[in-house]
C-alpha cells in the first residue's frame, strides 16, 4: 500500500495575510484557516434613546422587546409575528415577577453574539442584563434588526421573469 503525503500549503509574499479556504477540501490535507475576529457592536449601550419607538416599548414592556428579538434571531418573517402572544414574550414576562428575567436576556444576548460573531463575554452579558435590562434589550433589538437587514440579498423577491416585449400598432398597422 502506497502512502500519499499531502503537499505543504505555501504562500507567496503577495499572499501573506490572505487565507484561502478550498472549495472541495480533501481529507487529510491541511488547510489554512484563520478564525474571524469578533465584530464590534454597531450601537452602544447608551444609544437606546436614539430610536424613540424601540425605547418606549423597551422601557414600558421589555417582554415585547425580548419576544421581537427572539423572533428576529430565528429569521422569521415579520408578518408571522404576533407581538404580544408568543412564547418568548410570555416566558420573559413570567420571569419578570420573580426578578429573574435577566437570565433569559443574558442567554439570548450570548446567542446573538455567537450568531453574528460579536465581541463580548458571558460575564458582560450577565452584568448588562442584571443592572440595565431595558437599555441592553433595546441595544440588542436595534443591533439584530440592522444586521438582519444587512444580510438580506438585494433581490429578496427571487427571480422575476421579464415580460415579453410588445410592439405597438402605428395607424392600425402592426410592425413585424
Amino acid at each position: 500500500m502506497v502512502k500519499i503525503e499531502a503537499p505543504e500549503p505555501t504562500m507567496s509574499a503577495n499572499q501573506q495575510g490572505f487565507y484561502q479556504i478550498p472549495l472541495n477540501p480533501q481529507p487529510g490535507v491541511p488547510t489554512l484557516q484563520k478564525p474571524m475576529a469578533p465584530n464590534e457592536w454597531i450601537y452602544g449601550m447608551c444609544g437606546c434613546f436614539e430610536d424613540a419607538d424601540k425605547c418606549c416599548i423597551g422601557l414600558c414592556c421589555p417582554c415585547i422587546t425580548y419576544g421581537e428579538i427572539a423572533h428576529r434571531m430565528r429569521g422569521k418573517r415579520t408578518a408571522d409575528y404576533n407581538r404580544c402572544c408568543n412564547g418568548p414574550c410570555w416566558g420573559f414576562f413570567s420571569l419578570m415577577f420573580c426578578g429573574a428575567s435577566w437570565v433569559m436576556g443574558m442567554m439570548q444576548r450570548g446567542e446573538a453574539r455567537r450568531k453574528y460573531n460579536m465581541e463580548g463575554t458571558g460575564c458582560g452579558d450577565c452584568m448588562r442584563h442584571f443592572f440595565c435590562e431595558c437599555c441592553t434589550l433595546i441595544q440588542e433589538h436595534r443591533e439584530i434588526e440592522t444586521r438582519n437587514q444587512l444580510l438580506v440579498p438585494a433581490n429578496s423577491f427571487g427571480y422575476q421573469p421579464v415580460a415579453a416585449m410588445s410592439y405597438s400598432q402605428i395607424n392600425g398597422v402592426s410592425s413585424k
